[in-house]
């Protein structure tokens, strides 16, 4: 299923709730479809801006597994040397030299 799509039917439904919204009469003023069709928006805004926010901490999170795939490998490899050096000290000044 394409991620794109949820967003798509979202914003149908907003377009069709706006859409109603649009149409009603300013002269005649009845409140009972107006309160509905208010509340079609919105509620149909609300579910937008959920499914921007799910959509929002998809890439963050898509984000942050691509940044650690790169870095926890050379984190390894980094804490490996170190711990390697470690155990083994390179001696750069030999006292047993004769020069």
């Amino acid at each position: 299923m394409c991620k794109g799509l949820p967003f798509l039917f979202v914003s149908a439904d907003h377009d069709v709730a706006m859409n109603r919204f649009s149409r009603l009469s300013k002269k005649r003023d009845n409140d009972k479809l107006r309160a509905e069709a208010v509340e079609d928006v919105y509620t149909s805004r609300k579910k937008q801006h959920q499914t921007m926010m799910h959509y929002f901490c998809s890439l963050n999170t898509l984000q942050y597994k691509k940044k650690t795939a790169l870095l926890e490998p050379l984190l390894g490899y980094m804490q490996a040397q170190v711990h390697a050096h470690a155990r083994h000290p390179v001696r750069l000044h030999n006292h047993h030299s004769p020069w």
